[in-house]
């Protein structure tokens, strides 16, 4: 059976409201179930689980999670039993039965979308107003449950890795949470003080990784990184010209000098450096340290580098 075909196959096996997310599942686990009619159920089975994972993906940041491989999925498999008893025993509390409240994600959803939006109401009074909670209009009996059920999930989120919403899923309709190999975020905010350029980025590792793994962390965050992506590092080079500049006191600020200087950086580097890495002008080594100045500027906005860059280019 061919992939196309057994894409087929798990859509006519699966539920109306799940048919458009067949095809999204199937490639999810591809190289993980072979393409046998054995599988179907397995896959059928997935989506709701990975309909979760997708829910939970869309915090803020979020860039990616890798993909799904064997080992991720035996971990995935193994955590929702391990927490079986403690998901168990939540249904129970506030639920009233060990068994989930609902039968299908969709179920699920319908259920947990407003109360999440009344939650998120009550949070957002809080926040911008500064409403306390005596302030606020009574929540509703679904929305305070909720409220200590999240509670609950977060502690157990924190312990295992498995995001909040997953785990809510796990409650509500007994969807197994999965976990990736990895989950890569960056907020898309500077977070150093003034106005140097740094970004925070955020890796969390779920399980063992193999190179070409590391490999796809690497290249997602170089890639997020924006214009630094095809920015080229210091060298020895760079690092030798900075410091013979600033070792004579830094580039010169009076147009009566700069020839001189630029003519002395030029000599000395070319006596150090006679194996066809001269620089034929003092112009020429002083547009590389100007270069080196720029580059150092766009990145940590030192001020004064402005108006030496600015000067040196008048000349």
């Amino acid at each position: 059976m061919n992939k196309n075909e057994f894409i087929e196959e798990v859509q006519r096996s699966c539920a109306p409201d799940l048919v458009q997310h067949a095809s999204g599942a199937v490639g999810f686990v591809e190289g993980i179930l072979p393409f046998e009619h054995y599988n179907v159920p397995k896959v059928v089975m997935f989506i709701p689980r990975m309909l979760s994972l997708m829910k939970s993906n869309k915090s803020e940041g979020y860039l990616t999670g890798g993909k799904l491989n064997a080992h991720a999925f035996l971990n995935s498999d193994f955590l929702a039993e391990l927490l079986k008893p403690e998901i168990r025993a939540i249904r129970k509390t506030y639920f009233g039965s060990e068994e989930p409240p609902f039968r299908s994600f969709k179920e699920a959803e319908s259920w947990l979308e407003p109360i999440e939006s009344e939650l998120m109401h009550r949070a957002g009074l809080a926040a911008v107003y500064g409403y306390r909670e005596d302030e606020l209009e009574e929540p509703s009996k679904e929305a305070e449950m909720w409220d200590e059920v999240q509670a609950k999930l977060s502690t157990l989120s924190a312990e295992t890795g498995i995001s909040p919403t997953s785990l809510e899923y796990y409650v509500l309709a007994d969807i197994k949470p999965l976990t990736l190999p990895y989950e890569i975020r960056m907020p898309g905010r500077e977070y150093c003080i003034g106005n140097r350029k740094c970004y925070y980025v955020d890796i969390e590792v779920y399980t063992e990784l193999e190179f070409k793994e590391l490999l796809e962390i690497y290249h997602t965050v170089k890639e997020a990184l924006g214009g630094v992506k095809k920015s080229k590092r210091f060298n020895e080079k760079h690092l030798e010209i900075y410091t013979m500049v600033q070792e004579r006191g830094g580039a010169p600020q009076g147009k009566g000098s700069v020839v001189t200087f630029w003519k002395s950086v030029q000599e000395d580097w070319n006596k150090r450096h006679g194996n066809g890495d001269e620089y034929t002008t003092w112009k020429g080594i002083k547009k590389a340290y100007v270069l080196i100045h720029e580059k150092l500027n766009a990145q940590y906005q030192i001020k004064g580098v402005n108006d030496e860059r600015a000067h040196n280019q008048e000349r």
